[in-house]
């Protein structure tokens, strides 16, 4: 359907029709409308990694002292400020040993070399126990090699090097120890296990 136009009597003046008139009195409603709405609220956007990084630090350390509150009667820890954990907060489990200090590392490790060496010589005199045939054949073998070794190394044409003599020699000596720990560890092992049948039952 046309728009219709009516012309009034005074030349160039132009005059909506009523289907105009309630178009512009439709769209006169929705600018009010708009202009009456709130602004919208845009949110603060740090500007850089570091605001953003302490933003999320206040909000972490808020809701952790919001929680502290709730289940203890501690007062909560200042916003901003990361809590600081001590061995109080979290207690070791029964039976648990505390990590030894500085000073007592030597104290307990001269105890606990001490300890094997009664440990290992109980195991050759104690009458109950029998040493496997490893520990029977490793343990001289090895001792037999210690005295051999000191003795090859002094023949020429090594015995005429002093330096590469005492090196070898040593190395050789490394070598022989750590094995004998190794057959000795091995038979402690096997001893202690006996020693908990026997505890278990009743064989003194």
């Amino acid at each position: 359907m046309p728009d219709t136009v009516v012309l009034t009597e005074e030349p160039g003046e132009v005059v909506a029709a009523p289907q105009d008139a309630a178009l512009l009195e439709r769209i006169r409603r929705l600018e009010d409308a708009l202009a009456q709405r709130p602004a919208p609220v845009t949110a603060v956007v740090p500007h850089n990694e570091e605001q953003l990084a302490e933003r999320l630090l206040t909000i972490i350390s808020a809701k952790a002292a919001q929680h502290r509150a709730a289940t203890s009667n501690a007062p909560p820890a200042p916003l901003g400020v990361a809590p600081i954990q001590t061995y109080a907060q979290y207690p070791f489990p029964p039976g648990a040993a505390m990590p030894p200090n500085e000073p007592s590392v030597w104290s307990w490790f001269l105890s606990s070399v001490l300890g094997e060496i009664k440990l290992i010589a109980r195991m050759y005199l104690d009458p109950r126990y029998r040493l496997s045939r490893f520990a029977q054949l490793g343990v001289p073998i090895i001792l037999a090699a210690f005295v051999f070794n000191y003795f090859f190394f002094l023949l020429p044409p090594i015995g005429s090097l002093p330096v590469v003599r005492e090196i070898l020699e040593r190395l050789v000596c490394i070598l022989l120890s750590i094995g004998l720990y190794k057959v000795l560890a091995r038979e402690v092992v096997r001893y202690r296990q006996v020693l908990e049948y026997l505890s278990q039952y009743g064989q003194h």
